[in-house]
């Protein structure tokens, strides 16, 4: 079928925040309230027109949070938290044909993470955290913390939605250890393991048919569910070359694993041609980075970036091929006495190499293509 379909969404945000803070311990309590608009139009053809229609639906996020931090020990920080949210959502307002009705999440997520110096210049950090996802771009407007010990907790969506589609009121669950080095001599390494997990349920569209005609007879919806794994190792490791340079390497694997499931549909999916809708895909990516820097007293610095990338797929349909490729950047600029103000010219992608990486892993977005990037940053 032919679709055309638009979206529109407009939301609106409150938070209040307040820290109390001693030498050894502090404390952060606040909540926040959202409410959005959303306005959808879907227009699907078959020979025939299907479904031309509009709808409209609301956002209502609230949420109350509170993260507290204790010294145990000079060399020991403890870190605990909760929060807790509930999301009222339409059912479906983005995978046509829509649903309308509404329908909600609630959940009481615990925070825990520790940041431990077990010797001079060592630092061991843990962090363990659950918490809701949105609907949009409403989880990223926020002031509650989004790190635990270092670890990112806050994410609009572990499952990406370039594979998937959007999934509103996906559960998350981190996982993470770390441990960094550094030494007098001027070197500093560190290792990072880490695991996310996302879980969530939708309604999306179908057609229900009995007959084979040229349209489809009836609009209805399917329970679909979908479980996002990954798992991921790096090491990094530095080191500085007198007053004004230094050289690095970051290596980072990562394993990536989505299942999507119907439980509203027969078993015997293969009998009725929909076999490939239920599917389990896999990615693996390697990342290799490294970086030459030069900063000088007086300002001016530059960068030399390489980045190598190796994927592997499996379980797409059709099937995906993976890729194998380097990008190159490089980096000059000036920074301001007191750095009140930074000035940087980079060309990024200099061999011009364009790339097939599947989204399945969370990477960062590459150019495609030479690019040319001027910036400047004013701190007041």
């Amino acid at each position: 079928m032919n679709l055309n379909f638009t979206n529109d969404f407009t939301l609106y945000s409150a938070e209040l925040l307040h820290i109390w803070e001693t030498p050894r311990y502090s404390l952060l309590v606040g909540g926040r309230w959202q409410t959005g608009d959303i306005h959808s139009h879907e227009a699907m053809t078959r020979f025939l027109p299907a479904i031309d229609e509009s709808a409209s639906g609301n956002l209502e996020r609230g949420n109350a949070y509170a993260y507290g931090s204790w010294q145990v020990l000079d060399p020991l920080r403890l870190i605990a938290g909760v929060s807790y949210d509930h999301v009222s959502f339409p059912e479906n307002l983005d995978a046509p044909p829509f649903a309308t009705g509404q329908t909600s999440r609630d959940l009481l997520s615990p925070k825990g993470g520790l940041v431990f110096e077990p010797w001079k210049r060592g630092l061991l950090r843990a962090s363990y955290t659950k918490s809701l996802g949105g609907l949009y771009f409403d989880n990223s407007v926020r002031i509650e913390p989004t790190q635990v010990a270092g670890f990112n907790q806050s994410f609009r969506s572990l499952i990406p939605e370039s594979v998937a589609g959007l999934v509103a009121g996906t559960e998350f669950e981190t996982t993470a250890v770390g441990f960094d080095q550094s030494f007098s001599s001027g070197t500093w390494f560190g290792v990072e393991a880490e695991q996310l997990k996302s879980n969530g349920e939708r309604e999306v569209g179908a057609f229900q048919s009995f007959v084979e005609l040229i349209g489809p007879q009836t609009a209805t919806s399917t329970r679909e569910t979908l479980d996002f794994r990954e798992q991921s190792i790096s090491a990094y490791a530095g080191q500085l070359i007198g007053d004004h340079c230094s050289l690095g390497a970051r290596y980072r694997i990562s394993e990536a694993n989505l299942q999507e499931r119907f439980p509203g549909l027969p078993d015997n999916l293969a009998e009725h041609g929909l076999n490939e809708l239920e599917s389990e895909k896999r990615a693996t990516l390697q990342q290799l980075s490294l970086t030459a820097n030069f900063y000088h007293r007086c300002g001016i610095f530059a960068q030399w970036e390489t980045d190598w990338y190796h994927q592997d797929n499996s379980g797409f349909s059709p099937t995906t091929p993976g890729d194998s490729f380097w990008q190159h950047n490089v980096t000059v600029g000036y920074r301001f006495p007191r750095r009140y103000a930074e000035m940087r010219l980079s060309l990024l992608n200099l061999l011009d190499t364009d790339y097939r990486l599947n989204p399945l892993n969370l990477h960062a977005d590459l150019p495609r293509g030479r690019t040319l990037v001027a910036s400047l940053r004013l701190n007041f």
